[in-house]
C-alpha cells in the first residue's frame, strides 16, 4: 500500500483531482485509480465528482487521518545497507536519522543516512557497518519522498514512517514533535 501513502500525504493538506496525481507522483493512471478505490474503501477518504474529474478528500482532521491510517501504512524503505561514501549516487536525498537531524534539533547520527528511489548495485555494498568514517547508510525507498517535500530530503510524514524501526527515545520524541507541528 506504499503508493497509497503518497496519496494520503498529499490529501492531508489539500483536495486533489485524481487526474492530477499521475503527473505529481509519477504513477500510472491505473495505479492512481486503484489507489483511489482502496483509499475510499478504507473509509478514510471520500470521493466526489467535480464535472468529469474524480476528487478525493477527507472529512478527518490531518492528525486524525494520519493516526487512523497507520494500520494501512508500510515502511516506505524497501532495503537498508552500507556503502562507501565515494559511491553515493548523484540522485540521493537526505533520509532517515540524518533527515530528522536536519529538520530538528537532534544531533547528526554517527553514520550519515541517504535515500535513493531506485534499486542500484554498489561494489562496496554490505549489510553491516564496517567503518563509520568511510561508509554511509543507504535506504532504498518505495517512492521518491522529495516529490512530496520539495526539498532534498524526505517529507515529514514519510520520514516518521521510515524511522519508526529505530528504538531510540530521542528519535521518537523528535518525530512526535515534528508530527505535532505538521499535523496540529
Amino acid at each position: 500500500m506504499y503508493d497509497l501513502y503518497a496519496w494520503l500525504i498529499f490529501i492531508l493538506f489539500s483536495i486533489m483531482p485524481t487526474t492530477l496525481a499521475p503527473a505529481k507522483f509519477n504513477f500510472s493512471a491505473m495505479t492512481v485509480s486503484r489507489a483511489a478505490n482502496q483509499l475510499t474503501q478504507t473509509g478514510l477518504l471520500e470521493d466526489y465528482k467535480d464535472g468529469v474529474q474524480r476528487v478525493l478528500t477527507s472529512p478527518l482532521a490531518p492528525k486524525d487521518l494520519y493516526e487512523k491510517s497507520k494500520p494501512f501504512l508500510l515502511d516506505p524503505v524497501r532495503k537498508r545497507f552500507y556503502i562507501n561514501k565515494s559511491e553515493l549516487p548523484v540522485d540521493f536525498f537526505i533520509s532517515g536519522e540524518s533527515a530528522l537531524a536536519q529538520k530538528s534539533m537532534l544531533s547528526r547520527p554517527n553514520v550519515e543516512v541517504y535515500g535513493i528511489a531506485k534499486v542500484l548495485k554498489f561494489a562496496s555494498q554490505t549489510s553491516q557497518l564496517i567503518d563509520n568514517e568511510k561508509q554511509c547508510e543507504v535506504e532504498v525507498w518505495r517512492y521518491d519522498p522529495t516529490s512530496l517535500s520539495g526539498e532534498g530530503c524526505a517529507d515529514v510524514l514519510s520520514l516518521a514512517l521510515s524511522v519508526a524501526h529505530l528504538r531510540d527515545e530521542r528519535v521518537e520524541i523528535t518525530t512526535n514533535e515534528m508530527l505535532e507541528k505538521v499535523l496540529g
